[in-house]
């Protein structure tokens, strides 16, 4: 799982055949590089060439829909629990219990995030 797409880059060397990337696509620039960084969609071709199973979300965008990119990593615990099929092993409605148990803040949103996030393991455009 990366929260942003040169995390992803950074892991490759770590990856083995069998290896899901999860990956936001998000790119937060280096602040101090003179160098031209790739678009995105180039690092992802590239992460691409790299790796066979790449799933690209968009967790920031969706994010900003429920206000505020704090809702970034629940969108992303979605996508992974869809995607890797963590509900053969942990039936939803305990991770929406654990969310409203350990959230304190907004915790509505913070369940509407992890539910957006589920449609990327359904959603054919995120997947390899």
């Amino acid at each position: 799982m990366a929260f942003e797409i040169l995390e992803a880059l950074r892991a490759v060397g770590y990856a083995n055949k069998n290896t899901i990337f999860i990956v936001n696509r998000r790119l937060i620039r280096p602040p101090a590089t003179k160098q031209r960084i790739p678009s995105i969609n180039e690092l992802e071709n590239i992460l691409r060439s790299s790796i066979k199973r790449v799933y690209t979300v968009n967790a920031y965008d969706d994010a900003l829909k429920l206000g505020s990119i704090i809702y970034e990593n629940m969108i992303i615990l979605g996508a992974l629990y869809s995607i890797v099929g963590l509900n053969q092993y942990i039936p939803q409605n305990i991770i929406e219990e654990s969310i409203k148990a350990n959230i304190r803040k907004d915790v509505d949103k913070n369940i509407k995030a992890f539910t957006m996030g589920l449609r990327y393991g359904n959603n054919k455009e995120s997947k390899p």
